[in-house]
């Protein structure tokens, strides 16, 4: 859809920082890329550190900020919070 219409296309592995880091690999053996299409892989920590690089003085930049910060996935087993991302 995006070559009929003349746009560049990307898929994107949203992925937390430290899972699926040979996924690039993986793809670039089942895909052919090109100028106009492409397979990435980004976390999301790269997204909170782009955020963070290019902060933006609002309500929106300190709301997801604070996600960030204080997101969790649960207990482990000594009943400590699992920090949902390694920031």
């Amino acid at each position: 859809m995006a070559h009929k219409i003349g746009l560049r296309f990307s898929l994107v592995s949203l992925v937390l920082g430290h899972r699926e880091s040979e996924i690039e690999e993986v793809f670039d053996k089942m895909i052919v890329e090109d100028e106009e299409k492409q397979f990435v892989r980004i976390s999301w920590e790269d997204i909170y550190q782009f955020i963070v690089t290019n902060k933006i003085d609002s309500k929106e930049y300190f709301l997801i900020t604070d996600y960030y910060k204080n997101k969790c996935l649960g207990y482990n087993s000594n009943q400590s919070l699992i920090k949902a991302f390694a920031i």
